[in-house]
């Protein structure tokens, strides 16, 4: 098999040498630090001294004239030791062919006696594969073979960026192997669904991807969703022998804005880690944000009362990295980024490594950040040492000098008009549109000097320091979005204090997500105005009602706006009410899809008395009721319906007494039974005689019975038996599908899932300082 021996470091290729040729010799060897002992990377003494000495040589990307060069160096060494070896060997990744092995015989003659010695890349590839709890310790290989990346790439069935072998590979590089694998299906096995929580830059997404790419080398085929539940919901398999992981990244948005607009309410949530719990060989992974796992459990009153307010169970927090782990990522960082050696020479000298290991500050993303040389030449300092420990001890500056010191202005608007479309990215001919009408609302109070090719030169300029390019899989079109999540986090804070900033990006604004993404009325979660601002900001929003666009299309936005309106504005909304009018009436029209937060705007309209919005919703009431129905989504949803007739003190009867009306509302009660019924187990329902014959009637009657007292107790449990006629069923049960399912489930075993890797070996106390001062040894 072939593996890709470039994700390991020189260190853990030292290690791997040392296990192998245990493995194969039958012998303990020790390993030296760099400098130790010339010519000795690993040594066996047995009846002698130096009685089996081993050279390493981790060369990727090298030509074989390097590694002859360096061997020549090493015959010296080895010429001035006094116990001269008995046998020596040559350990490399580089691949060799006989004419090369024989010419490094002769070079290291009389101390290689034979090619057999000179273990070249085919020969470790094949020891590997021979030594399976070898190749499980080292789990970026195992990860990155040929026959385990076809399978992740088989098994993903996804088109995304996230999921090719590059990337996977570039991402395994940096990879180090902790307990919080272990711990991750361990959790997995006991619950069924595990949230990776964690503060912004600490590594759970890195940690989630790395499960994942297990599953999938496991066999387990990949749900991905872009947050939404509801997209993974539709093509999650009920048969017990369809292994499936599905894995949602930030289930609960990317901040706090996004928390209070959720694309996954929480009854959803809670319904869909039921249906994976209930289910066999299928898994559930989350990642969150602290802050918002938090707010989550303070909130959601269904946390609470399906017990998931106890999320502890299902928690991994990524933060309890030790000493020597530290160590590893940056090392890895220093290894696997392209730098210059004068660069990468400050983090050795006088042992600054340590001092970055052991500060308070230090977190992957930052240490990601640091070891990036062209971060360094646009930080504006002119000493390595003083830029690193300057951004260790001050990590929210990182960005802010390179956006205040080192971009234009023309950059620094660039940047902040990607911003306005969130943490996803961005279509570059629509960042182009609302880039163009920002420097266009710019120089009417300050004009700036435009080059020939204003857009591009920007991209070019803020590609890979500031921003990341990728194909979109499906539209083959430029997505352009931060390098790095941290930047988002900056210019949060940074335009908070920025008023005359903040107003621009508002006044420029095209795309109603520009809106929705980043501003809010909350200023401590997101962007918002003064006081004095707010006529400015109200009128520019509700004159763009006809002109705003969605990056979906020519959408009509006008329920969109009100929300926006609702929640930033709620006591300027009573002097605005012709022009609230306007948008309720485009919403009605054009039959605009709602969703919960339209129950809201309703109920405030009614507590705050606008009359003349009053007016309007009596006049057109069944056409409002008409509008929440269609985009019922949930049980808690027809309750508004419910619940807003009470409140503006109609009869929910009178409505239903029209046939229209109550077939509208029959398919919403179906709609959201449905769901229910689906996600629940019938199988047990399913009768056979001794002999294995199927009963047919009495199974199919079993089955519909069940499904009646299910429908009933949803019924009543959501007060809904005044308003659903009597005896009708609002459902359909698929009793083939029933059958099929029990006959493919039936008498099938599956086994808990495994980590196939494990965690290097544990290191005494006393001797983590010893390792590290080894793996840095230069």
């Amino acid at each position: 098999m072939r593996y890709n021996l470039e994700v390991l470091n020189d260190k853990e290729f030292e290690d791997l040498a040392k296990d192998l040729l245990e493995a194969r010799l039958s012998k303990e060897f020790e390993i030296f630090k760099a400098g130790k002992d010339g010519g000795i990377d690993l040594r066996y003494s047995g009846k002698y001294s130096n009685e089996i000495i081993v050279q390493v040589k981790h060369y990727i990307g090298s030509k074989f004239s390097d590694l002859k060069n360096q061997l020549v160096k090493e015959k010296e060494n080895l010429d001035k030791l006094s116990d001269k070896p008995k046998r020596y060997i040559v350990f490399t990744s580089m691949a060799l062919n006989p004419q090369e092995a024989d010419e490094i015989k002769k070079i290291l003659k009389p101390y290689v006696k034979k090619t057999g010695d000179i273990y070249n890349r085919r020969i470790v590839e094949n020891l590997i594969s021979k030594n399976p709890e070898i190749e499980k310790k080292y789990f970026k290989l195992w990860l990155t073979s040929t026959n385990i990346m076809e399978r992740i790439l088989h098994n993903a069935e996804i088109i995304s960026s996230e999921f090719q072998e590059e990337k996977i590979k570039k991402r395994s590089k940096f990879y180090i192997q902790t307990t919080h694998l272990g711990k991750s299906f361990e959790i997995l096995n006991k619950n069924k669904f595990i949230i990776i929580s964690g503060e912004p830059g600490v590594g759970k997404t890195t940690l989630a991807y790395m499960l994942v790419y297990e599953l999938l080398g496991n066999g387990f085929k990949l749900i991905y969703s872009d947050r939404a539940i509801r997209d993974a919901e539709q093509i999650l398999s009920k048969k017990n022998e369809d292994k499936q992981v599905i894995f949602i990244d930030d289930f609960l948005g990317s901040n706090l804005a996004d928390f209070y607009s959720p694309i996954n309410p929480e009854s959803t949530i809670i319904r869909f880690i039921e249906q994976i719990q209930s289910s066999v060989n299928k898994y559930l992974i989350f990642t969150s944000r602290t802050t918002l796992l938090k707010e989550a459990n303070q909130r959601f009153e269904h946390f609470e009362r399906e017990r998931i307010k106890d999320i502890s169970n299902y928690e991994i927090k990524v933060v309890a990295y030790t000493k020597l782990e530290k160590a590893k990522i940056l090392y890895n960082h220093l290894y696997h980024f392209s730098m210059s050696e004068e660069f990468r020479e400050v983090f050795f000298t006088n042992k600054n490594y340590l001092r970055i290991i052991e500060h308070t500050n230090y977190y992957p993303r930052l240490i990601e950040f640091l070891t990036q040389e062209g971060n360094f030449n646009h930080s504006g300092f002119s000493s390595v040492e003083k830029y690193l420990f300057a951004n260790l001890d001050n990590p929210e500056k990182i960005w802010k000098m390179a956006f205040e010191n080192q971009l234009s202005r023309h950059d620094q608007i660039f940047l902040e008009t990607v911003f306005t479309f969130g943490d996803k990215g961005v279509d570059s001919e629509i960042l182009q549109h609302a880039f163009d009408n920002r420097i266009e609302v710019q120089n009417r109070s300050r004009k700036l000097v435009d080059d020939v090719n204003t857009f591009n030169n920007c991209l070019i300029k803020l590609q890979d320091g500031f921003l990341k390019t990728e194909k979109d899989a499906k539209t083959r079109k430029l997505l352009i979005s931060f390098i790095n999540p941290s930047i988002t986090d900056f210019l949060l804070d940074y335009l908070k204090d920025n008023h005359s900033e903040r107003k621009l990006i508002w006044l420029s604004n095209i795309y109603i997500e520009q809106f929705e993404k980043r501003f809010g009325k909350d200023g401590n979660r997101y962007l918002t105005c003064q006081e004095y601002e707010k006529d400015i900001y109200i009128n520019y929003l509700l004159d763009s009602s006809t002109s705003l666009r969605s990056v979906f299309g020519n959408q009509n936005c006008a329920y969109r706006i009100l929300k926006i309106f609702f929640n930033m504005f709620p006591f300027h909304i009573k002097q605005k009410q012709e022009q609230v009018i306007e948008l309720l009436h485009s919403v009605i029209e054009n039959r605009a899809r709602v969703d919960w937060a339209f129950y809201s705007i309703l109920v405030d309209i009614s507590l705050e008395q606008l009359d003349e919005c009053l007016i309007f919703i009596e006049d057109n009431w069944d056409h409002f009721i008409d509008l929440m129905l269609e985009n019922i989504d949930s049980a808690d949803e027809i309750r508004y319906v419910i619940d807003i007739h009470k409140i503006y003190q109609r009869n929910l009867q009178d409505y239903l007494s029209v046939n229209h009306h109550q077939f509208i509302f029959n398919e919403a009660v179906q709609k959201v039974f449905q769901e229910i019924l689906d996600d629940q187990d019938l199988t047990d329902c399913v009768i056979f005689d001794p002999e294995g014959n199927l009963y047919e009637d009495h199974s199919e009657q079993s089955i519909k019975d069940k499904a009646w007292d299910i429908y009933q107790g949803f019924l009543e449990d959501e007060e809904l038996l005044d308003f659903v006629p009597e005896g009708e069923e609002l459902y359909n049960v698929d009793i083939q599908k029933i059958v099929q399912q029990y006959i493919d489930n039936h008498n099938y075993y599956y086994d808990n899932i495994s980590h196939s890797g494990r965690t290097n070996e544990q290191i005494s106390a006393k001797n983590i300082d010893n390792e590290i001062e080894r793996i840095f040894q230069r």
